[in-house]
């Protein structure tokens, strides 16, 4: 927690490719079970007690829920086959069918220098690691889906929670009277991250100000509340498949 609001967190590219090549400058996670007890903050269902070592029972926290804030549309297995280990398939999840799931993302600036992106590894950190499993104690992926990734290697859903960050920086000045020039050096960070709310809303700010450039693809991960159906009927017509209702 320290080094993620003092200090700058390494992107994992080289390490896990569900981050390799962020080209929508998004990456979401998304949990399917509740593991923390949390007293009434709408954080889950996972209740006291806790299971024993000599089994489940009697436990309120088993296959307990996070809360629920997305509809799963479908699982394209052709986004991520370094997390699900096969080359496609598909998982269409109806309905209700798919039980509650929790979502949430960042994205982040264009500008290396913006404090989106200097910091993209630290948000990384503090969505996945310390808010939703410290905090929350969100854990399990949606079946064949990363649990966190590039957006383009998601699940499609409806929606998704937001977190953005800022940064400020401390500055130590210094001149160079033979040469009349300054010098700056950086001496402290302080990231600080912040509730946007809707992930799909925070993108299209970011496109409207000209930090991002806008991809279409977007839409068919994230793709509003009530259009599951419709993009669902879409993603089989394009794998030649015909629902009959």
């Amino acid at each position: 927690k320290t080094v993620a609001k003092n200090g700058i967190v390494e992107w994992p590219t080289e390490y896990v490719e569900n981050f390799n090549n962020c080209e929508m400058n998004t990456a979401m996670c998304c949990w399917v079970t509740d593991r923390k007890i949390n007293k009434d903050d709408n954080n889950g269902d996972c209740k006291s007690p806790y299971p024993r070592g000599s089994g489940p029972e009697d436990s309120n926290c088993v296959d307990a829920d996070p809360a629920d804030n997305t509809d799963l549309c479908y699982v394209d297995h052709a986004r991520s086959p370094q997390a699900n280990h096969v080359e496609g398939g598909f998982s269409i999840f109806d309905g209700e069918s798919e039980g509650p799931v929790h979502c949430h993302g960042f994205a982040w600036s264009d500008d290396p220098l913006a404090a989106s992106n200097r910091f993209m590894g630290n948000t990384l950190f503090y969505v996945s690691l310390q808010d939703h499993l410290r905090n929350r104690g969100y854990v399990r992926n949606v079946p064949g889906a990363p649990m966190c990734g590039c957006l383009e290697q998601m699940p499609t859903v409806s929606r998704s929670d937001c977190t953005k960050t800022s940064a400020k920086d401390t500055f130590d000045f210094s001149y160079d009277r033979a040469d009349s020039t300054f010098d700056a050096t950086i001496v402290s960070t302080k990231v600080n991250f912040k509730d946007c709310g809707s992930l799909e809303d925070h993108y299209r700010e970011l496109v409207d100000e000209g930090e991002v450039q806008h991809e279409d693809r977007f839409s068919k991960v994230i793709v509003g509340d009530n259009n599951c159906g419709a993009e669902i009927d879409e993603f089989l017509d394009g794998q030649g498949i015909e629902r009959i209702v």
